[in-house]
């Protein structure tokens, strides 16, 4: 492939429960120490969920909702480590992602002044377009718990197009209202206290599980076509090889346990990236601790890799930063350029109690040093979505 029509990632940003920068997620992830907690307000609001994950060194800005100050955040760490002098404007667009949005200002007393434009998600979308002074294409997208990786996969289109240099992918969520909260709390997908677990924490492909932890946090990654970026001479963390997404078709909220749907998303990615599953060294899961998802996702590895799956690492963040929706995808993508860049696999916290149908190597002792060459990061939502991003060491 032409450099021209080859991707680059040249900038990171990210503001998670795991602290207000890339340090402290890299940090975290590899420490493998939840920061998830009992959350007060999910207790004194009645939901049968407690825990959370929230980002408790943030300082909110009052002319913006909470969400667009956290992609706001994440924007700005991610294009000064990109360098954005050297993009012109006209040739930079952005895609942000949320599922959420401003929905907490709807729920919010403030709303009723009538004044509810910020609760629109293309309005973040707007002020990060003021922010970077990017001219070309915005876009706002919002398809679930898969929509970050669906972010990387619309910018790394637009780029191959030849129509822009750079883009600016952002994904953000804060849901703490009662209607993000209570809607996945009421479908029993929120991981709740147990007589085994308690209080409840994410524990991804371990027998206790029984739900995901909800989260806040914003991600952001500057893509750029890899001869500009060379060009330039800027710092490239990794390159963006293969991109697919589908949907199973199946059911709103259930995954059917083969896996089956998943695994033609992965064949899809890794063929495009013109690579084997020997070629793979990590998994970065979706990993969210449901105890559909993990049993769903075990089962599309061992369907994609065949025999190989028992042999390639996995790891699922959520464990210890929780669950954020629109920016997972992105925090997954984080975690895998974390891997190229320092030879560790970071773990699946919270581990310690096997099941025996999610039999793979999870990492579960502790972060693991290792090369990574090529990373697969993976994201399933809501819906049936499910979409898969390859991720290599630029050559």
């Amino acid at each position: 492939m032409a450099d021209s029509s080859r991707v680059a990632i040249t900038g990171r940003g990210v503001v998670s429960p795991l602290g207000p920068d890339l340090t402290s997620f890299w940090a975290g992830l590899v420490a493998g120490h939840s920061k998830l907690q009992v959350d007060p307000w999910m207790r004194e609001s009645g939901f049968r969920s407690t825990v959370s994950g929230r980002i408790s060194d943030f300082r909110d800005q009052a002319w913006v909702p909470r969400v667009t100050a956290l992609a706001l955040d994440a924007a700005e760490q991610c294009m000064k480590d990109g360098l954005p002098a050297a993009i012109a404007p006209e040739r930079l667009g952005v895609v942000f992602t949320s599922v959420n949005g401003g929905m907490s200002e709807i729920t919010a007393a403030q709303a009723e002044s009538g004044d509810l434009r910020t609760a629109l998600p293309d309005y973040t979308t707007g002020l990060l377009r003021e922010l970077v002074g990017a001219g070309a294409g915005a876009l706002t997208l919002s398809n679930g718990c898969s929509s970050g990786l669906d972010a990387v996969t619309v910018g790394t289109d637009w780029l191959r197009a030849g129509e822009l240099d750079a883009v600016l992918v952002v994904g953000a969520e804060s849901p703490f209202n009662t209607l993000s909260v209570g809607m996945l709390d009421n479908i029993g997908a929120l991981a709740r206290p147990t007589a085994e677990l308690d209080p409840a924490q994410c524990c991804p492909f371990d027998r206790r599980r029984n739900g995901m932890v909800l989260a806040e946090a914003a991600a952001a990654v500057l893509l750029e076509r890899l001869d500009h970026a060379r060009a330039r001479g800027c710092p490239i963390y990794g390159e963006i090889t293969g991109t697919a997404s589908g949907n199973n078709a199946w059911h709103m909220s259930d995954l059917p346990p083969d896996g089956v749907a998943l695994s033609r998303v992965i064949r899809r990615a890794m063929r495009a990236a013109a690579v084997e599953p020997t070629a793979i060294d990590l998994i970065c899961a979706h990993g969210s601790g449901t105890p559909q998802n993990d049993l769903f996702e075990t089962n599309a590895v061992k369907d994609a890799f065949g025999p190989h799956a028992a042999h390639v690492p996995i790891t699922a963040g959520k464990a210890v930063h929780g669950h954020a929706l629109g920016a997972a995808g992105l925090l997954g993508t984080l975690a895998a350029l974390g891997a190229l860049e320092h030879a560790t696999i970071p773990p699946t916290a919270n581990y310690a109690v096997p099941d025996p149908e999610c039999d793979l190597d999870y990492v579960t002792t502790g972060p693991r040093a290792a090369p990574v060459r090529t990373a697969l990061v993976l994201a399933t939502g809501l819906g049936g979505v499910h979409t898969a991003v390859t991720i290599s060491g630029a050559r």
